[in-house]
């Protein structure tokens, strides 16, 4: 984000008071590109906000917002708007108007329980944040958002993934941390995903149909979910692209052969799992720089793990 106008350089127009408990917004100055009335206890916006058509940047971050008026929709060619911790939770909705230019929208820690009425309207959007709210379901209208390349839904109530976010073709990063997801039925992940973050679900295994067409994934995030299978062709027929593959502080008890496909791995995590064998193909993992196989069941490892002349570290510890 680039940098906003300074308003503390001028007293007038960026000092808040306050009376009777509501802040009293700072005045703004037309034609500026770029506005940050971040951190200042504001319960409303100023109405002469809406009357800067050249806004492409709003930071409205840290405030104390219970709503969106939707006069917003005036700022026509606005690309960025900030809106992370605030308290749009109380009004139930906080995007009930169109801003066909945006590209960033920043909603993190609002306690939200829903997605934006009109997100699906939002076809520029390259980023969007959503975490650490109470949101329990994404919306068929996702598969709308097709220009998206970051999408972060982490920490909140989700139990599944709609199938409609394959339609995301420019998607390179999906983080669903901390959700309940306990399965992915009909989830097929777009193409283009370079970073995929499930850890700390309820997943319980692992199957080849939703990595059937990932081309790019490097990061794959699986730690801290119940996954005590993974499908011998997720491995075999997908995947290669993977630099890093956690699966700690799972409920697996046997690796698949075609774990050794994975060529281009530098680090794998397979610490606290219930492994007590882990299979000759380790070998082949010969760019392999990091492996945790702690807290596992292991009396012995495979003579082919000497073949790993890249390994800079390796933890056996039982703890």
């Amino acid at each position: 984000m680039s940098s906003f106008y300074d308003y503390s350089s001028s007293s007038s127009n960026f000092e808040e008071e306050e009376k009777d408990g509501w802040a009293i917004a700072p005045e703004v100055e037309k034609d500026n590109k770029e506005l940050d009335f971040s951190g200042q206890m504001l319960t409303f916006l100023p109405a002469d906000l809406f009357s800067n058509f050249a806004l492409t940047v709003l930071n409205l971050a840290n405030n104390k917002l219970t709503w969106l008026p939707k006069e917003m929709e005036q700022l026509a060619i606005l690309e960025e708007l900030y809106l992370q911790n605030n308290e749009l939770y109380r009004t139930g909705s906080s995007l009930e108007f169109t801003l066909p230019n945006l590209k960033v929208l920043r909603l993190s820690h609002n306690e939200l329980m829903y997605f934006p009425q009109k997100i699906g309207m939002l076809t520029k959007l390259r980023l969007l944040d959503l975490s650490n709210n109470a949101i329990t379901e994404i919306p068929m209208s996702i598969q709308y958002l097709t220009s998206l390349e970051t999408f972060k839904i982490e920490n909140n109530n989700l139990n599944t993934i709609r199938p409609e976010i394959y339609h995301l073709e420019n998607l390179k990063e999906l983080c669903a941390y901390n959700n309940k997801i306990s399965n992915l039925n009909n989830v097929v992940f777009p193409p283009r995903l370079e970073r995929l973050d499930l850890g700390k679900n309820e997943l319980t295994y692992i199957s080849t149909f939703q990595f059937a067409y990932l081309e790019n994934l490097q990061y794959l995030q699986l730690s801290n979910n119940r996954i005590c299978f993974v499908e011998e062709d997720v491995f075999l027929k997908h995947l290669h692209t993977l630099t890093e593959l956690h699966l700690a502080s799972n409920d697996l008890q046997q690796l698949p052969y075609s774990i050794g496909t994975l060529v281009n791995l530098k680090l794998l995590n397979l610490s606290g799992n219930q492994l007590n064998i882990i299979p000759d193909s380790i070998g082949f993992l010969t760019s392999l720089l990091s492996l945790y196989l702690n807290s596992n069941r292991l009396c012995s490892l495979p003579r082919s793990i000497g073949n790993l002349k890249s390994l800079e570290y390796l933890d056996l510890s039982c703890m």
